[in-house]
């Protein structure tokens, strides 16, 4: 069991914020679960965010389109921890991913209207999707699907460079 805090950019994270306000690495300052975070219902109709049908991860579509889309975003003064969360325990159900699932959440990501049209946010979405890429696939028993997400991420990284 462990608690896995919000990383603080000072300046930034004690006041209201949004997203690009923490830089390129903006989407690695949190976890993209849905119960770490209270959501303004009309956010989620506004932009019509819903869960996707991704195996294994969409948490991770919903999680950072909800920041994305998000204006304005608040850290909670309370700094204990309101939910534990298990982490690389393999008796979890979703300990063991087909990493292929982050590059459909990926390319979901980019699909985006407010993404697609926006360097910034392209470029948070793919550098999230570079730190996360070998924990993923660490997680994931299948080195064919293992290939198939790294020649994938290479050709996302590919299109965002031309």
């Amino acid at each position: 069991t462990s608690f896995i805090p919000a990383r603080r950019k000072p300046g930034v994270t004690e006041k209201m914020f949004n997203i690009k306000d923490l830089g390129p690495d903006g989407l690695n300052y949190w976890m993209p679960t849905p119960w770490d975070r209270m959501i303004r219902v009309d956010l989620l109709r506004e932009h019509n965010i819903r869960f996707q049908n991704l195996p294994d991860l969409d948490d991770l579509y919903f999680g950072h389109t909800t920041s994305i889309c998000a204006k304005n975003i608040v850290y909670s003064k309370n700094e204990k921890p309101l939910v534990i969360y298990r982490v690389n325990n393999p008796k979890q159900m979703t300990y063991h991913v087909d990493s292929r699932s982050m590059i459909k959440a990926i390319r979901k990501l980019l699909e985006l209207d407010v993404v697609n049209n926006d360097r910034e946010f392209k470029e948070m979405v793919i550098n999230m999707m570079n730190s996360n890429l070998d924990g993923m696939m660490s997680r994931c028993p299948n080195e064919e699907y293992n290939k198939e997400c790294l020649e994938e991420a290479r050709e996302i990284r590919n299109s965002f460079n031309s």
